[in-house]
């Protein structure tokens, strides 16, 4: 398996947040990770997601890293913005789903 880092763009490919892209929190073991995508999974209550549970993406949000390493926490208006500009405007939701 593709080694994860923070910051990693990846899509969900299972449970209720299916074909949802979001960015790497952190990094809990070697099967889980944190996600966030600053709209469903917001900062302040990250989603716990099991890797085997995620397609991996080559994209990262660099910036969303500095943050993290300088010790700044990233707004979830940040996180959509990194998502917007990484994988398009809006287009991290699947189109089966609208915002809640």
């Amino acid at each position: 398996m593709t080694e994860v880092k923070v910051g990693q763009v990846v899509e969900s490919i299972a449970g209720r947040d299916k074909g949802f892209h979001m960015i790497v929190y952190s990094i809990i073991d070697n099967q889980y990770v944190t996600v966030v995508d600053g709209r469903h999974r917001r900062v302040e209550n990250p989603k716990k997601k099991k890797l085997k549970h995620l397609h991996l993406t080559p994209k990262v949000a660099s910036r969303f890293v500095k943050n993290i390493q300088t010790g700044l926490v990233p707004t979830n208006e940040e996180v959509r913005e990194f998502l917007d500009e990484l994988v398009g405007p809006d287009k991290y939701l699947p189109h089966n789903k609208g915002v809640r």
